[in-house]
């Protein structure tokens, strides 16, 4: 921070600029040769390192302002509680919004799983149920098979028992011949033959007893072959009887086991869709309630976010209607604010984003203001209309508490004082204050130095600013088109529109017409301007004010270094050219037009401009100008 002494002849200069005009930094030396003692206030962007820097005998300050108004800290405060406490309160929201979700599922979860087991255990109970019955039925088709066998077993034994007992050992009654027929005698028969009990088989008289015997033993045996086959066919018959008894008894358990099995299972797959619905009914009730809080989470931080936009946009009004109460901006009051700390005796302020500020101090201090117009600033195209609408009426209002009005040429100026009805306007033009090391009579060669391909060639410069707005398309469309092949144009400048430019020229293969040189510094400028034949201002003339009446650095920087000058009608450096014969002045909007011009140079011509140049040159000077701004200031100080 500098250290401001309490007495001299201070003086502050303020401008928006953050790389500073020429202009600015050549007036503010003049005055500190002249014994000023002079501070800059400039404006600031993120490329600078330091906030107070010197240039030469010029102490500047940058003036950083990042959007925070110095008088509204306790509305920032306000603002910043506010907002932290929203925050506190929708992170709340969202903290309980989240635990009630999550209990709110996991009961459900916890309903779901305890209707799962439920289901689970009806589902066993079930089973069990049903296997005990399919059991029970086994059992009791088991017994009904075993007493139905039995039954037929002791059908089969009583039927044995039976046929047992009509084949039982039996004597024949009477007697059998023992003797000879001859002798006709009978002997008791022995007990050979078992014979149906009950059965009268008493022979016929007229058979013999060993014929009888035989008959009786025949039948004997036949009857007890009939009665065992009738027994075996009993036996088999109750036997087959038992099997398909077995059999029935067997296929009914099988149906019944069958029957109960897909009993089990359709009793499971119920159970089974009814515990599905269930998990599904709770699933979908579980996301439901999500969607539910989410919503209303939702809705809440919506409300908070209304909130605190409502809390901005209060804030963001306060500082817009500031300015209405105060007459400063916070941009505005941050130079202000600074402004007062160096306590000046002169306000200088550089266009018109800063003549608010120095009517402002000038009002608070009770010193002289001078406002420097470097340009008619609501004339510039790049505004809206209703943005030069508001900076005509703010310059209206506040040009006529200036002390001193300065401009830069006298036509501008001419403009301004009858647009603004000024009793009278003061011109400092653009003059160059020529640097100790350049040798004005010296013959300097500096491209061709560093360009060696150029020895042979005519060179047409064009230095400074490069912008769509400075016509330079047409001059590189026109020198690949001119017949005239001695002539290289030189574009030495800054300006992100120079890629556009060397992409148009790499597109015409205009590598042997065109040539782009990297920007100089200020104190060896005018040395390659010097190297240069002729220097060119091509700006159009069917653009804004301030493009048609422009006094352009460049033109006294090409004075200064003593080469020609090729312009487009241009009214003011029109007049500069014509009147004292500095160069030529053509058509220079179309290619044709400025090919033309170009053809029209003669070598001759050239020197005859360079000559005139070195004997009138001087009254375009900075020495010339200088004498202007310190009449200004004496008169103030006075």
């Amino acid at each position: 921070m500098w250290e401001v002494p309490l007495r001299g002849k201070r003086v502050l200069m303020i401008t928006p600029d953050v790389m500073i005009d020429r202009r600015i930094l050549i007036e503010a030396e003049t005055l500190v040769d002249e014994g000023y003692e002079v501070y800059l206030l400039a404006g600031w962007d993120a490329s600078q390192a330091d906030l107070f820097e010197a240039h030469g005998k010029v102490r500047i300050e940058r003036i950083k302002y990042e959007g925070v108004d110095h008088r509204l800290y306790a509305i920032y405060k306000i603002q910043r509680q506010g907002i932290e406490c929203l925050n506190k309160v929708s992170a709340g929201i969202n903290r309980l919004g989240g635990a009630v979700a999550r209990t709110g599922i996991a009961l459900l979860n916890r309903v779901s799983a305890g209707i799962n087991r439920l289901g689970g255990s009806v589902a066993r109970t079930g089973i069990a149920l049903l296997n005990r019955v399919s059991a029970g039925i086994n059992r009791l088709g088991g017994a009904v098979a075993r007493t139905g066998i039995a039954l037929l077993n002791r059908v089969s034994g009583a039927s044995s028992r039976i046929g047992g007992t009509h084949t039982r050992p039996a004597k024949l009654i009477g007697t059998a011949i023992t003797e000879s027929p001859k002798n006709h005698t009978r002997e008791p028969l022995r007990e050979y033959a078992e014979v149906p009990s009950g059965l009268n088989l008493e022979p016929p008289t007229w058979l013999s007893a060993e014929m009888s015997n035989r008959v009786n033993s025949f039948a004997a045996r036949l009857f007890r072959k009939i009665v065992s086959l009738l027994l075996q066919m009993s036996n088999l018959a109750f036997s087959v009887a038992a099997r398909v008894f077995s059999k029935i008894i067997g296929l009914l358990l099988q149906m019944s086991n069958l029957v109960f099995s897909l009993a089990a299972r359709v009793f499971s797959k119920i159970i089974g869709l009814l515990l599905q619905m269930s998990n599904l009914v709770f699933s979908l009730a579980a996301r439901l309630f999500s969607k539910i809080i989410g919503i209303f989470l939702k809705i809440s931080n919506r409300g908070i976010y209304l909130i605190a936009r409502f809390l901005n946009l209060c804030v963001e009004w306060v500082p817009s209607k500031l300015s209405l109460v105060s007459g400063l901006s916070g941009y505005e009051y941050a130079f202000f604010r600074r402004a007062l700390f160096y306590r000046p005796d002169i306000i200088h302020v550089h266009d018109l984003p800063m003549l608010r500020i120095g009517v402002e101090l000038k009002r608070r201090l009770s010193i002289p203001l001078l406002y420097d117009m470097h340009e008619y600033y609501p004339e510039q195209p790049r505004l809206t209309r209703k943005q030069r609408r508001d900076l005509r009426l703010l310059e209206k209002k506040y040009i006529h508490r200036a002390d001193v009005a300065i401009t830069v040429n006298f036509m501008l100026g001419d403009i301004i004082k009858k647009d603004y009805r000024l009793s009278a306007i003061q011109i400092i033009q653009n003059a160059v204050s020529s640097r100790p090391n350049y040798e004005r009579d010296r013959k300097y060669d500096r491209f061709r130095e560093d360009y060696p391909n150029l020895k042979e060639r005519l060179l047409l410069l064009y230095q400074g600013y490069v912008a769509e707005e400075r016509n330079l398309e047409t001059a590189i469309r026109a020198m690949c088109a001119a017949r005239e092949h001695r002539w290289v144009l030189l574009i030495m400048g800054y300006g992100d529109y120079a890629l556009t430019l060397k992409r148009l020229a790499h597109d015409l293969k205009a590598h042997d017409r065109v040539l782009f040189v990297p920007p100089k510094t200020q104190d060896i400028l005018l040395e390659y301007t010097a190297s240069a034949d002729l220097g060119l201002i091509p700006y159009p003339t069917n653009a804004d004010i301030n493009t048609r009446y422009v006094s352009p650095n460049k033109l006294y920087e090409f004075i200064a270094a003593g080469i020609p000058i090729l312009s487009n009608k241009l009214p003011y450096v029109r007049h500069v050219i014509e009147e004292n014969g500095y160069g030529l002045v053509a058509e220079l909007n179309t290619c044709e037009g400025f090919g033309a011009a170009i053809a029209a140079i003669r070598t001759n011509q050239l020197q005859t401009y360079r000559d005139n140049i070195r004997h009138t040159g001087s009254k375009y000077s900075w020495n010339e100008e200088k004498r202007n701004l310190l009449n200004m200031y004496r008169e103030l100080v006075q």
